[in-house]
């Protein structure tokens, strides 16, 4: 099986968490005969101090054309962007 995955690190820890979730996913995804492509997409205060929004239109996109999205918890402690939610619904196995 080959799959998309948005990566979605966000800030704080989440970029050294997703890292090594990635690792453990590929190494399943090994033993299994699988492939990831993993799609990486700006979040949060990555994404604030790159854009001026907690979650870009191309982010979107890139969670929209994945068959998932793999985010970690998002931690703004210096929130001066309402963050408006938005629901991306991938693909059914």
């Amino acid at each position: 099986m080959k799959l998309n995955i948005a990566v979605l690190a966000g800030d704080g820890i989440g970029p050294e968490v997703i890292d090594q979730a990635v690792k453990v996913a590929d190494a399943i995804a090994t033993k299994f005969k699988h492939e990831i492509n993993w799609k990486p997409a700006l979040t949060g205060a990555a994404a604030i101090d790159a854009v001026g929004e907690p979650y870009p239109d191309e982010t979107h996109e890139i969670c929209v054309a994945s068959d998932a999205s793999y985010l970690v918890p998002l931690v703004i402690h210096d929130l001066t962007t309402i963050l408006q939610p938005r629901f991306v619904q991938n693909k059914a196995y």
